[in-house]
């Protein structure tokens, strides 16, 4: 979903190529959504500092090197997301997963950067969340605070912002507070999932809630205007999904291949923007070529970054684990 957004943005912004591209962007919600829900199902016992360096020993190793290369590719000087061109602070700021909270550095060193910042304030605040909200109705409660949070803070920043700033607009979700009811889409999801998945009627209807969720988000990628833009309407629907996803799952959407894809994308992620700017230029002019390109750029993204996972995040994973191993019980020696 992602690699297709920034395939479309090859294209003139008014095709329709284009528009059906900005909604089905909605792919780094998704996976917030699943991460909130996955991290759930898997940690039950979070000591804070351990899950902390887990995840950073996940994520920095592909980040750094995604910093290094697209600040030496793309340069320091101005472009459409930094007015002002890039600084040295906006750099730091990025190696220390702080850029989503600053206009200026949320998406200028490294395209997508934002999103990894997001996440990396989640996991910040994922051990406390994970002890406080324990059922449907506390995430509930969760859902709501982030929404009202992440309205306030919308306007805020579009009301305080510089007016003709190309950043301020979306900047405007494309931050912490902003993003926070897709993870709190993951918490509702999960206790929902747990208090129904017994039951043989999810079983039955989950198929048709899959189909209609996708038939909807192909309708609200053709509508425009507000509805399509307003990004809690397709969280809402994007948890749908893996909710009826998680309750059955569809062969067609979780097979060994879609599992594979699952565990790269991360890498998928970082390199794709690369992959784009260096194939990408071969199909702009033609959009009816943009199939193509988008076949060309994900299959040579799928490729690279199967040889990223094995040799750098693979490796660094099991580095960190071996750092930060479980406590083992101390053995008592037997009395004399």
């Amino acid at each position: 979903m992602v690699v297709w957004l920034h395939v479309s943005e090859l294209y003139n912004p008014n095709s329709t190529i284009a528009n059906v591209g900005a909604f089905w962007g909605r792919g780094v919600q998704l996976f917030f959504i699943v991460s909130a829900f996955t991290l759930l199902t898997v940690e039950h016992d979070v000591k804070y500092w351990r899950f902390l360096g887990r995840r950073f020993f996940r994520i920095f190793p592909m980040l750094y090197i995604g910093i290094v290369f697209y600040t030496i590719r793309n340069g320091m000087g101005a472009s459409m997301y930094s007015p002002h061109g890039v600084t040295p602070i906006d750099v730091i700021l990025n190696f220390a997963f702080l850029n989503a909270w600053f206009p200026n550095a949320a998406y200028s060193v490294m395209p997508g950067g934002w999103s990894i910042s997001c996440e990396a304030m989640f996991y910040l605040a994922f051990p406390i969340l994970m002890m406080k909200v324990r059922s449907v109705r506390e995430s509930s409660i969760f859902l709501l605070f982030t929404i009202v949070g992440s309205l306030i803070t919308m306007g805020l920043i579009l009301k305080l912002g510089a007016r003709g700033d190309p950043t301020i607009r979306s900047y405007s979700y494309l931050n912490p507070i902003g993003q926070a009811p897709a993870f709190a889409f993951g918490f509702l999801v999960y206790f929902v999932f747990h208090s129904v998945r017994n039951r043989k009627i999810s079983h039955l209807i989950s198929p048709i809630v899959v189909l209609s969720s996708l038939m909807t988000l192909v309708v609200l990628s053709g509508i425009g205007g507000p509805l399509a833009r307003f990004h809690m309407i397709a969280d809402g629907v994007l948890a749908i999904l893996t909710l009826s996803v998680a309750l059955s799952p569809p062969r067609w959407l979780v097979n060994p291949w879609t599992a594979y894809v699952g565990r790269i994308s991360y890498s998928v992620y970082v390199i794709h923007f690369g992959v784009i700017g260096v194939i990408g230029r071969l199909f702009k002019d033609s959009v009816a070529a943009a199939p193509i390109a988008y076949l060309a750029i994900f299959a040579i993204s799928i490729a690279l970054s199967g040889l990223s996972y094995r040799f750098i995040e693979r490796p660094m994973i099991r580095f960190g684990r071996s750092l930060i191993a479980p406590e083992r019980p101390k053995l008592s020696l037997p009395a004399s």
